[in-house]
């Protein structure tokens, strides 16, 4: 039997300990590091607590609850060849899946022993693991306000906002940053705000966004270098002296300080970078 462990604490020795797990593979041992990930999001071991892994044709089963709630997970753990391991992550009440693959396992198995499990916990929890909680306290009532209510509905009220506003809400959780790469929300903000761009081929609605959005900036930016006086403080832009005293658009053009505070730090049109 190979041994598991972790440099950084015991929990894995004591989980092995705690089913009675005879280590076999190295799909034995990322099972058991990916069980307690999963425990530390809250869900539990469902039925009998004696037997961790379920070993079955499909691959390694486990099945869970969340917290004490009758809401159910079903996870199961197979390889693809000899490197890549796939997690697929099952919530029988509504049929919503989520998959989490590994294409090199020996990045976190060496010798039968388990490495690199900060690295596994941060790729599963943002991959897969936090959407997969969100989705279970939704349906376990424990999630309440904003949101709970129905993805179609969050979909709806981003397609109301500015850009900048989808933005701003997208980088609050990660319930709203999943909405916020949608094709079809930002097909909308683009007509909004670009109804004249047209998409080229094999481009997304976000990337020609962020083009119109820096040609946008570049027009701009060569407004004020038209000015020959600040329109705010009418100051001369170009007194004389700078850039060999040639006037206006003949010398050397010097980054603007004439921009007023309230505009200094941002775009020139105002929209913070993308």
């Amino acid at each position: 039997m190979g041994s598991l462990s972790n440099p950084q604490n015991n929990e894995f020795d004591s989980l092995r300990e705690k089913y009675n797990l005879e280590i076999q593979t190295s799909s034995d041992v990322v099972s058991l590091a990916v069980h307690n990930i999963v425990l530390n999001l809250g869900f539990n071991i469902r039925g009998d607590t004696s037997t961790l892994l379920t070993r079955t044709p499909a691959g390694l089963v486990l099945q869970y609850n969340y917290l004490d709630t009758q809401t159910k997970m079903q996870m199961t753990i197979f390889p693809l060849g000899a490197t890549i391991l796939v997690i697929h992550c099952h919530l029988p009440d509504t049929s919503d899946s989520y998959t989490f693959q590994i294409k090199q396992i020996q990045e976190y198995v060496q010798d039968m022993r388990l490495v690199n499990y900060d690295r596994l916990k941060r790729s599963f929890t943002s991959s897969i693991g936090e959407r997969l909680r969100h989705k279970a306290r939704l349906l376990s009532g424990v999630e309440k306000g904003l949101l709970s209510l129905p993805d179609e509905v969050l979909r709806k009220m981003l397609m109301f906002l500015d850009y900048r506003s989808v933005l701003s809400l997208c980088a609050t959780n990660t319930k709203f940053w999943a909405l916020g790469q949608e094709n079809d929300l930002w097909n909308c903000l683009l007509k909004k705000h670009y109804p004249n761009a047209l998409l080229v081929e094999n481009e997304t609605p976000n990337e020609r966004f962020i083009k119109e959005t820096r040609k946008l900036n570049a027009r701009k930016k060569l407004t004020w270098m038209s000015y020959t006086v600040d329109p705010f403080t009418q100051e001369p832009l170009f007194p004389q002296g700078v850039g060999g005293g040639r006037g206006p658009g003949m010398g050397s053009w010097f980054p603007p300080p004439f921009f007023p505070p309230s505009r200094r730090g941002g775009g020139l049109d105002g929209f913070p970078p993308l």
